[in-house]
């Protein structure tokens, strides 16, 4: 029950603020100072995003494919170690070599952390029709707020992560390009910012609770979402001052991308080591929320020895991030 609590209140939890502030950051940026410079810089924004998203999107892919072959390897030589081992993914890759490309690369994708920079890269694909669609919506202040609206419907009663997630980009080039909603004075508005955090933390720990059966009101998720987005976005500011004079978060910030684009598989087998100690609740707990810590610890490293050893080849994986 402890175990099922911390997967609730983390995983399906505070963690789920981090896909669609992803999709939000990303409109907002995509659109960023586009309204004075017009379509041709939304086309040279899909070419830059080429190398920063398609190229580190099928290296990782390719990466998952070796890495699961090996994995495959081992579990041949040790079939003791198969329930540790997950090779699934790779097997549902199997029925001829234009089917085995589609799922890897895309329907998978087979690695499937990637599965949002799938749809992302469709979203830019488009680009140029989102930019005129938000040119009509961020003409005048009633479209705006109609727009918003619209998203806000759409993200908290989708049906698909895809208009979920194309709702989010949406909203972020809304705010991007409306001189209406002005967001980085509100930006400033750090005592909003701490309630929206503490409303979604009571939030997610409301639901957590409900999974286990000692809360009976069940809070929708995307509400705790929003209140959770606005919440960073406000105190990230706040946040960046801390550590901006510490070497060692500028070096866990600067691998983000490189830590996001490898930990799965690795950290998936990475975190079942703990269970050839036991399979008590606090070997679980413990391996919950310790294994994520010791893996992004052991990532940075790597990600400073490749950088340090081989930086091109680290730019390219990255995409230049």
């Amino acid at each position: 029950m402890s175990t099922r609590f911390l997967m609730s209140f983390i995983g399906e939890g505070m963690c789920l603020v981090a896909v669609p502030m992803f999709y939000l950051i990303s409109g907002y940026l995509f659109f960023l100072k586009t309204i004075d410079t017009g379509i041709k810089t939304i086309f040279l924004k899909q070419k830059k995003r080429i190398r920063s998203l398609l190229v580190p999107y099928v290296l990782a892919n390719l990466l998952s494919v070796l890495f699961y072959f090996l994995l495959k390897l081992i579990t041949v030589v040790d079939p003791n170690i198969q329930g540790l081992i997950n090779t699934n993914l790779l097997d549902r890759a199997q029925g001829g070599f234009f089917h085995s490309i589609y799922y890897c690369f895309w329907d998978g994708p087979i690695a499937f952390q990637l599965w949002f920079v799938r749809d992302l890269m469709l979203f830019v694909l488009f680009a140029p029709i989102i930019y005129y669609v938000l040119l009509f919506v961020t003409r005048n202040l009633l479209l705006t707020i109609i727009g918003v609206i619209i998203s806000l419907i759409i993200i908290i009663y989708h049906h698909d992560s895809f208009s979920w997630s194309l709702s989010w980009f949406f909203l972020g080039g809304i705010l991007s390009m409306s001189d209406k909603l002005n967001v980085i004075a509100f930006g400033r508005k750090y005592w909003y910012g701490l309630i929206c955090i503490i409303i979604a933390i009571a939030s997610f720990l409301i639901n957590a609770l409900n999974d286990i059966g000692y809360c009976a009101p069940w809070v929708n998720k995307d509400i705790s979402i929003l209140f959770g987005i606005q919440g960073l976005w406000i105190l990230y500011d706040k946040c960046k001052l801390i550590h901006s004079s510490s070497k060692i978060w500028n070096n866990v910030l600067g691998s983000t991308f490189f830590i996001y684009l490898i930990h799965e598989p690795s950290l998936n087998v990475f975190k079942k080591i703990p269970l050839f100690i036991g399979e008590s609740a606090l070997v679980f707990n413990l391996s919950y929320l310790l294994c994520p810590v010791i893996f992004i610890v052991a990532a940075v490293f790597f990600c400073h020895f490749i950088k340090n050893h081989y930086p091109k080849a680290y730019k390219i994986y990255t995409g230049g991030r």
